[in-house]
């Protein structure tokens, strides 16, 4: 591997004389300041000490990890939590981090990616619905690629489709889903930091984990901080999944919903099954997992199906946060999705409930079937947004049963 990729700052790593992590936390704290109030006060605080190396020290560096693990974006804090646990693990010997700490600073890089042109798609979803948007053949192709993927895609090709997604926001004259990416398109060229990340993490990916190195393990946690500065805009918003809606409506008075929903991010580590409770004259999408901005998700943008939380849809306590990883080879009707907590992977197919089900009051009243009914919804909505997008005026008469009662 190239060891010229190795500078001075950060080959101790390589001699064990620099602590896994040191590199990461000081560029993700420096990077996300304009969005974290506590992390702009921990450097101004570093900054009037004159305290240059805190990264290095553990009671700072304790208190930056925390901060990077609630700040960036539910499931994407989560997994970087969990990255800073293992360079961090004093029980572990520094050889023994390696693989693990590798393999994790490529999970955070695709969930990243990943969880970005969800957004994307699902908005361009909603604005096609609204507006009629007209897409050009190389868009479509794109499009099409990504609903009728068979592999999980490496990371140049995210990134190559979340190009292109910016483009068709950009002919359309569309809102983006993160405002903070309307002058992101330099991001985007051929030598940008983004792109060199993605390529020099994409090497390592490649690479066996047989053969991981220090040299590796450094590279990666280097190429992960310059990843993840450049989406530092993901400290800036939150996610919800939404549990069960409730409705309540007393006479001569209006109606509120009752939102039963969990809020996904790190704090799930310590209260994994709590459950949160919003009394609203809003409606809102049932079984959603949503990304917002602030404290009201009001204004959110709805990932399912692309991120599903299975136990929502199960009627599971907590939530188990799956993305969208590509279509059997076998059939377009089985879907595999990845669990985000292990990278555990789950193939859903169509199983036709309402068809094999003809009476609807008995389908919606058995607990297993309207499991079986969610999980058909899965697809439904998989396949309407891929109809939707790629202009595909085709109708299957199955999935429309699936909106109306018999």
């Amino acid at each position: 591997y190239n060891i010229e990729h190795i500078n001075e700052a950060n080959f101790g790593l390589l001699t064990g004389k620099r602590a896994f992590n040191e590199i990461l936390i000081k560029n993700l704290i420096e990077a996300i300041q304009p969005h974290n109030k506590e992390a702009q006060m921990l450097v101004t605080y570093m900054q009037r000490q004159n305290i240059s190396n805190w990264a290095s020290q553990e009671k700072y560096a304790k208190k930056a990890k925390e901060i990077l693990a609630y700040s960036y974006v539910g499931v994407i804090g989560m997994q970087l939590s969990h990255l800073l646990a293992i360079g961090n693990n004093k029980t572990m010997r520094a050889e023994d981090k390696v693989v693990p700490y590798i393999e994790k600073s490529l999970h955070v890089t695709r969930y990243s990616l990943d969880l970005i042109c969800f957004a994307f798609i699902s908005k361009l979803w909603d604005a096609q619905k609204q507006q009629n948007i007209s897409l050009n053949t190389p868009q479509t192709e794109v499009l099409n690629g990504f609903f009728e993927r068979k592999f999980e895609p490496d990371f140049l090709e995210q990134l190559a489709l979340l190009k292109a997604l910016y483009g068709i926001f950009k002919d359309a004259q569309l809102h983006f889903p993160f405002a903070e990416m309307k002058d992101f398109a330099a991001m985007f060229e051929e030598n940008s930091l983004l792109k060199q990340a993605c390529q020099a993490l994409q090497k390592i990916r490649q690479t066996s984990n047989e053969k991981y190195t220090f040299v590796e393990c450094a590279e990666a946690e280097m190429q992960l901080s310059t990843l993840l500065n450049c989406l530092s805009f993901l400290a800036n918003y939150n996610m919800a999944s939404i549990k069960k809606v409730g409705y309540k409506y007393l006479r001569n008075n209006a109606p509120h919903f009752i939102h039963n929903y969990i809020e996904v991010g790190f704090d799930q580590k310590a209260n994994p099954d709590v459950e949160k409770h919003k009394y609203t004259p809003q409606d809102i999408s049932t079984d959603t997992v949503l990304i917002y901005q602030g404290e009201n998700y009001a204004n959110s943008i709805n990932l399912f199906p692309f991120v599903i939380d299975y136990n929502a849809l199960t009627f599971e306590q907590g939530s188990k946060i799956y993305f969208y990883q590509c279509v059997d080879f076998s059939s377009e009707n089985i879907i595999e999705y990845v669990l985000l907590k292990d990278d555990e992977s789950i193939k859903l197919e169509w199983q036709d409930t309402v068809e094999n089900n003809p009476n609807f009051d008995e389908l919606v009243g058995n607990a297993e079937k309207l499991k079986a009914l969610n999980l058909d919804h899965i697809i439904l909505q998989f396949k309407e947004a891929k109809n939707a997008l790629t202009q595909n005026n085709e109708t299957d008469d199955e999935f429309e049963k699936l909106f109306t009662a018999p």
